[in-house]
């Protein structure tokens, strides 16, 4: 598993880890009320069927309730459903209520981890995976220290032991009594969160080009990244030095991407051709300035064309091949270094150059 896809992973599950971890909140808010989660659903059944069966829309009698009707008018639906359970079920209606709202608040770490696998996904910074782990790890910090805040909250106010006992009797004749029926909605839920998660994942991870492939090739034959071969510049400049390339003085497009971590560079013009080379401190962003690139070149092609021209290769490596406005553009990446090139005549003298310096080899 590369970084990008690691990154992506761990955001994405954070979001039922930060429900999991805050999920004592609302138990302790309908603890106060006495009721079993069985028991609310068919209280609020029988609610709804009551509801259905009237012929007129029912009026508050209790002169507390048509107070409370008054502050929450503004208020949907669902919110004043919970006020009024709260208000006439639990022992401590504000605590339950302040635990509720309180919960919907932490559901923002949730939250921020989707926004942050989406930014891992998308974002063109060289330095995206590095933010995106930072933030990872204060994200999981944050949740760890909700489940932490239970404990000390639950230490500090605790619920009634005779409300607990109750609760405990009933969860365990509920289970009892829909034993089979209790499995099945556990396999229920499980099956759906996974599917949820795997969508989220499958989302974010084809965003961020995970899964592209192309069919477009560069040569004759499948190509694939040797893994035997060492690059360096001083191959590269003797290779185009050889062929004819003009390499003195001829600037690089793309210096500037994560212009940091750059070692070396090198680049070569002959006729139409243009070849760029550049090798990096390490291979950790390479993959980052390789998008950035290809980017940049296609930016007029939709993401989902994009990917057709895309292949995908050994160890994690891409190869880019796309005719552009009349101009063939080529990029490549392999190990800390990347490759850009174009002309207008074809690929052929470049894909020959990138075949004997070991960036490339037939089956």
């Amino acid at each position: 598993m590369n970084d990008l896809v690691f990154n992506i992973v761990f955001s994405t599950l954070l979001l039922p880890i930060n429900l999991l971890c805050g999920a004592w909140m609302l138990k302790d808010a309908m603890n106060l009320t006495g009721m079993t989660l069985g028991e609310y659903w068919k209280l609020k059944r029988r609610q709804e069927q009551e509801e259905l069966e009237l012929t007129e829309p029912s009026v508050f009698t209790d002169s507390e309730d048509i107070e409370l009707s008054k502050k929450t008018i503004r208020m949907d639906a669902s919110q004043r459903e919970t006020i009024f359970f709260f208000k006439h079920y639990s022992s401590d209606p504000k605590r339950s209520l302040r635990l509720t709202k309180a919960y919907a608040e932490c559901t923002f770490i949730g939250f921020s981890a989707l926004l942050l696998s989406n930014y891992t996904a998308l974002s063109r910074n060289p330095d995206k995976l590095k933010f995106a782990l930072i933030g990872n790890i204060i994200l999981l910090i944050f949740n760890l220290g909700l489940l932490f805040a239970g404990k000390i909250y639950r230490n500090m106010h605790p619920i009634d032991e005779r409300i607990l006992e109750k609760l405990s009797a009933k969860r365990a004749e509920e289970k009892e009594n829909a034993k089979r029926e209790h499995i099945r909605n556990i396999i229920v839920y499980i099956i759906v969160g996974l599917l949820f998660l795997g969508l989220l994942l499958y989302f974010n991870l084809s965003m961020a080009g995970v899964f592209s492939q192309q069919n477009h090739q560069v040569q004759q034959g499948t190509p694939t990244v040797t893994t035997n071969v060492q690059i360096s510049r001083e191959k590269v400049y003797e290779e185009l030095t050889e062929r004819g390339f003009e390499t003195a003085n001829i600037p690089t497009t793309y210096w500037r991407e994560d212009e940091r971590k750059i070692m070396y560079v090198c680049a070569g013009m002959k006729n139409d051709i243009k070849f760029e080379y550049y090798e990096y401190i390490d291979g950790k962003t390479t993959n980052l300035v390789y998008n950035s690139i290809v980017y940049s070149v296609s930016s007029d092609i939709e993401p989902s064309e994009r990917e057709q021209y895309e292949t995908q290769l050994p160890d994690g490596n891409k190869i880019f091949t796309a005719s552009i406005d009349g101009v063939y553009q080529l990029c490549i990446y392999r190990d800390n270094t990347v490759v850009y090139a174009y002309s207008e005549s074809g690929l052929d003298e470049i894909n020959s150059i990138l075949y004997k310096l070991g960036y490339l080899q037939a089956k």
